[in-house]
């Protein structure tokens, strides 16, 4: 490992520990403009107070790429937007997930700028494995 980068994985790593440590609350919604939004629920919960406010941080700022659990919680907090009506982007790729391969591919070529074939294929994959969960018992 380069000196280099090891100065730059250490920096990184002293900002998301001060971030960590400025902050008691960290707000698992996927998109950090979603984050207010968020906040707002959880006080209408009684899970946080409006002085908590300024104490969260978004989980990016300390999770990084994030583990499976993390992405639990991820996922959790988007349908708890959901179900306040607030539009997630999860929420929209499992839409077009439910709607099938071809309505998720033109969903992420319109927001990431399309997919290379090997994502395809896993788009196509998991399309098949999602009808079959909505498929009705014969």
């Amino acid at each position: 490992m380069s000196k280099a980068f090891e100065r730059r994985m250490l920096r990184a790593r002293t900002t998301a520990n001060d971030a960590l440590s400025r902050s008691h609350f960290v707000v698992w919604c996927f998109e950090p403009e979603n984050m207010p939004a968020m906040i707002d629920l959880l006080i209408a919960q009684g899970r946080l107070t409006e002085a908590d406010r300024p104490h969260c941080i978004h989980w990016r700022t300390i999770a990084g790429a994030g583990t499976a659990d993390d992405m639990v919680k991820v996922i959790d907090a988007d349908e708890l937007l959901d179900q306040a009506g607030i539009k997630t982007l999860t929420g929209q790729a499992w839409e077009a997930l439910t709607h099938g391969a071809d309505a998720l591919d033109a969903f992420l070529r319109d927001r990431c700028g399309g997919c290379d074939p090997d994502e395809i294929d896993e788009i196509r994959r998991m399309g098949t494995r999602v009808r079959g969960l909505f498929a009705s018992p014969s």
